[in-house]
């Protein structure tokens, strides 16, 4: 049986979301899966180590007992991408196959993860298909929609050798669009003998956030309502305007946060008056005694950021456009479903040689 890599065209492409989903498909199947992501380069510092981020939230979610070191066996900093530069050469190759070697012993099958998008693999001397045959995978290659992607996947399709492509999975399709992908653009790209496992839609039931990732991501400070620093917001409102205006504006939205200066208490009494998934307090503020029982009672979170109000809608913005955390159940039982729905499993199946 072959492994699966998956790959992307782009940098948080959904890479990541995409081995969640397709492995606890695989998983209902009955088969014991493994991870791997033999570059990675989204370090962070757990316990005084240097680790990959989704290897670390894969095993944890997975509970697997392979060591991250194992999971990440070439993990890529900004120094090591400096020498490279400089004309250092690694020599990955065998410290990724002893890593699967190990990681493969009592698996059925081992999602590989890719490399930033696809081709990025070659400044390190290793071509996609390269690093599919070290890995002992064949490739699914997830492709981001827009109006001009059927030449794009051409292009993708002829320069990935067939023997090792599973087949292209066309990304973040919006949903006044899918009609049109599945009846025509799909039926095209097949008389031109790409290989197309579906398409994935772009769900507003994907695109939110939560406070936990906001403190997260942020660098922020839950002060209280964590029970409920959980739940989806779907909407983002600057308070930046008079008492009356923004208790008359908050009312009309739902499930949002609301930003706004630790020193406007007016503004933060009438977002916590209207239905407020959080507040969220600019400029390392905090809130008055008022404000915190009003939270308290409420249930509402309340997180204190270091940031000023424009840097913490900018960086709001780069977290709903890319995949979070993967401890996020929903979002993954959303795409398990979109997958079941839209994806030929059947061709997976086969290609890896499970049925």
């Amino acid at each position: 049986m072959h492994n699966i890599l998956v790959a992307s065209t782009i940098n948080q492409g959904g890479k990541t979301f995409f081995c969640v989903s397709i492995g606890q498909i695989l998983r209902e199947k009955g088969y014991n899966i493994g991870f791997m992501k033999p570059f990675g380069g989204n370090v962070i510092n757990f316990g005084g180590k240097s680790m990959e981020a989704d290897v670390k939230e894969f095993k944890e979610l997975f509970n697997l007992e392979d060591d991250c070191d194992l999971m990440n066996p070439v993990l890529i900093t900004e120094t090591e991408i400096i020498n490279i530069l400089k004309g250092d050469v690694i020599e990955p190759t065998e410290k990724i196959r002893r890593s699967l070697d190990l990681i493969e012993d009592g698996k059925d099958i081992v999602l590989i993860e890719g490399f930033e998008d696809v081709f990025s693999t070659l400044m390190f001397g290793i071509s996609p298909e390269k690093l599919a045959e070290i890995t002992n995978s064949k490739i699914i290659l997830l492709v981001n929609y827009n109006q001009y992607v059927a030449g794009k996947i051409l292009e993708f399709s002829s320069h990935i050798d067939d023997d090792k492509l599973i087949g292209i999975v066309i990304n973040n399709v919006p949903v006044s669009s899918a009609d049109m992908v599945k009846q025509l653009l799909i039926p095209f790209l097949k008389r031109k003998n790409a290989k197309i496992l579906g398409f994935i839609p772009r769900t507003e039931s994907l695109r939110y956030v939560t406070s936990l990732e906001i403190a997260e991501k942020l660098g922020g400070k839950i002060i209280c309502g964590e029970d409920h620093a959980n739940e989806p917001i779907y909407h983002i409102i600057i308070g930046a305007m008079t008492y009356e205006n923004a208790l008359k504006y908050f009312r009309q939205v739902k499930d949002k946060a609301v930003i706004t200066g630790g020193d406007r208490a007016e503004i933060q009494i009438a977002a916590l008056e209207t239905p407020t998934k959080a507040l969220l307090l600019t400029g390392n503020l905090y809130p008055g005694p008022a404000v915190m029982a009003r939270a308290e009672e409420r249930g509402i979170p309340i997180i204190v950021l270091p940031d000023d109000t424009i840097t913490v809608v900018n960086k709001i913005e780069e977290i709903l456009n890319v995949s979070v955390s993967l401890r996020d159940t929903r979002r993954i039982e959303e795409l398990k479903r979109l997958l079941k729905e839209n994806i030929d499993l059947d061709m997976i199946y086969k290609a890896i040689g499970s049925i």
